[in-house]
């Protein structure tokens, strides 16, 4: 009997976690960033930074809109077009710790804010599918069925300072650029 209620109990959280996933893929983007969006809905606010090899562009977000993700505000928004539609938003906020030469200060490992942007996210799209750690930083991944979060926290290292940069991606398109590099 316990084990049938273990098993109701355990079906329950991935049912949740099924339906948060589900609302990422729902939502498809930032604001008013939609993954699918065409390249001409933001070109007036584009600047060219560069191409990929598969003939993907990447811009700098210039206008005014969606500057802040929760209460960190926003040092650049980088958005990435195949085939003139959007497939990857690349949002970086201001440096959570400034550089030596800014503050004074030698800049610390620490991931408070990283923690408090996951719990956020955690909230609206449930736990993270996926953690991964190297020396430079921490990512937290939510993967949806077509839209992939990757949170992560930058350590630019003990002079540079530190940073938080999300990335919203459409799974498809990237599951297909990845595997045709392989």
């Amino acid at each position: 009997m316990r084990g049938f209620f273990l098993l109701i109990f355990l079906a329950i959280g991935f049912m949740g976690q099924a339906q948060s996933l589900a609302q990422l893929d729902q939502k498809k983007g930032f604001k008013e960033f939609q993954l699918g969006d065409s390249y001409t809905k933001w070109s007036d606010a584009l600047s060219y930074k560069g191409s990929y090899s598969d003939g993907a562009k990447e811009y700098l977000y210039t206008g005014a809109c969606c500057q802040q993700l929760f209460n960190y505000e926003l040092d650049r928004i980088l958005l990435r077009f195949y085939e003139g539609k959007l497939v990857g938003i690349h949002l970086r906020t201001e440096k959570t710790q400034e550089s030596y030469e800014v503050s004074g200060k030698y800049t610390n490992w620490q991931i408070d804010d990283l923690e408090n942007l996951v719990g956020l996210f955690s909230n609206l799209f449930g736990k993270p599918s996926d953690v991964g750690k190297n020396e430079d930083g921490v990512s937290f991944f939510w993967q949806g069925k077509k839209v992939l979060l990757v949170a992560t926290y930058k350590y630019l290292g003990v002079s540079y300072g530190d940073r938080l940069e999300v990335k919203v991606l459409d799974d498809p398109y990237f599951r297909g650029f990845l595997g045709n590099g392989f």
